[in-house]
């Protein structure tokens, strides 16, 4: 019998309150986690049980796919204007919550043993993101310092 590999390995929750919208807060969460096809369905349990509104994934396994994964709360998605995704690892997702606009950015920035230009460019490709959109703006992903 296989032993269960640790799922998530760091959590980040982030809540915001809307303006004009009483007792209205956003859970936002950050996982780094080791997932496989087969553990999609766990995941998605976990972010019902942790009643997050917005969580995006970052995959830190070696050989797995490019992206920034994002999960929408159902009766969030509708509020969903604009999914941008701007690199591999980076992707602006424009809500629109109380008649204004609020902007998510999910990333995973460029590691240690990534090129110098690689990581450059992610840092443009993020200040330019940044620039373009001019509403309230969240961050959200794997960075490493």
């Amino acid at each position: 019998m296989a032993t269960k590999q640790a799922y998530h390995t760091k959590t980040l929750c982030l809540t915001m309150l809307f303006n004009g919208l009483k007792n209205r807060y956003l859970k936002i969460g950050n996982w780094n986690i080791r997932c496989t096809k087969d553990k999609e369905i766990e995941l998605e349990k976990e972010f019902v049980g942790a009643n997050l509104d917005v969580l995006s994934r970052v995959e830190i396994e070696k050989h797995a796919r490019s992206g920034v994964p994002c999960i929408i709360k159902k009766d969030l998605a509708k509020e969903v204007n604009d999914c941008s995704n701007i690199s591999n690892k980076l992707m602006f997702i424009a809500l629109d919550i109380a008649g204004e606009t609020y902007t998510f950015t999910a990333a995973y920035d460029p590691g240690e043993n990534d090129s110098k230009e690689s990581r450059d460019a992610f840092w443009n490709d993020m200040q330019e993101g940044l620039d373009r959109k001019k509403e309230k703006s969240s961050s959200n992903g794997g960075f490493q310092w």
